[in-house]
């Protein structure tokens, strides 16, 4: 759990202005976790408390992709790390952080690494927004 907890930086420089749009309460839509809630089979163990576990236990590893990917130049990997990340951030209700990786794949296609790497803090920080917001709901279901 160690590694779940990192700390994400403290003020990221902003390349596509996403931080003028982005508020405390917005990192992640708690009503696409109500939806998925239902999906739970009665008795049964908790989806949601699951699938915050599988995400944020892959995050670090994902997050560490896309930067490697940013660093050898390998657009390939950058794209499709970033879809990765960006499908399940948005199953999540992570849509900023989605928006971030889409940018991010877009980018890839354009073999923009530089403006990647700076995307790249933007996603982290946001990455730690979204970390906080589904480890305190997943203490309420508990």
């Amino acid at each position: 759990m160690s590694k779940i907890l990192h700390s994400a930086p403290e003020s990221p420089q902003d390349p596509c202005g996403l931080w003028a749009k982005t508020d405390a309460t917005s990192a992640v839509d708690l009503e696409n976790l109500r939806v998925l809630a239902g999906l739970s089979e009665e008795g049964g163990p908790d989806l949601i408390i699951e699938l915050i576990d599988l995400y944020l236990g892959e995050g670090p590893t994902r997050l560490e992709g896309l930067r490697l990917a940013c660093e050898n130049q390998d657009a390939i990997t950058l794209k499709n790390s970033a879809h990765n990340l960006k499908g399940s951030s948005g199953n999540l209700g992570a849509m900023k952080l989605a928006d971030i990786c889409e940018q991010l794949e877009r980018l890839a296609l354009k073999e923009s690494f530089t403006e990647a790497t700076e995307l790249l803090s933007v996603l982290e920080y946001e990455y730690g927004r979204v970390q906080r917001v589904l480890l305190a709901e997943r203490e309420t279901r508990c």
